[in-house]
């Protein structure tokens, strides 16, 4: 699973060094749950899309790097959905637009040969 951010009328995201305008990039997330059991930190990759990633080519952007660091709330666990689901409230606070995506298989292509 990922996130997809995207640019906002207000809140536009571009190529680092360049005016260069895209709609939208690809990101992935790592997170550490802390021993405590109620703490995670997560950092956030991006990528042009999917296949970039795919391929470990990192886009830089102008969206502020961005390590959060999340306090649980009563009844939440330590687990994918919720770095995601933090990471995505994050980004929208930033002024983007952000929805979680689930991977997809870019190898569709490929039959299966094994019976």
């Amino acid at each position: 699973m990922g996130l997809l951010i995207k640019s906002e009328k207000e809140k536009q995201i571009k190529i680092s060094g360049t005016d260069f305008v895209v709609n939208e990039v690809y990101a992935r997330i790592t997170f550490v749950a802390k021993p405590n059991g109620r703490e995670m930190e997560v950092a956030t990759n991006i990528y042009a899309n999917q296949q970039m990633y795919e391929e470990g080519k990192l886009l830089y952007t102008d969206i502020p790097p961005n390590n959060f660091n999340i306090v649980l709330q009563e009844g939440e666990s330590q687990s994918i959905q919720t770095a995601l689901a933090y990471s995505k409230l994050g980004f929208e606070q930033l002024g983007y637009a952000c929805e979680i995506v689930p991977e997809q298989s870019l190898n569709n292509d490929i039959p299966n040969t094994e019976e």
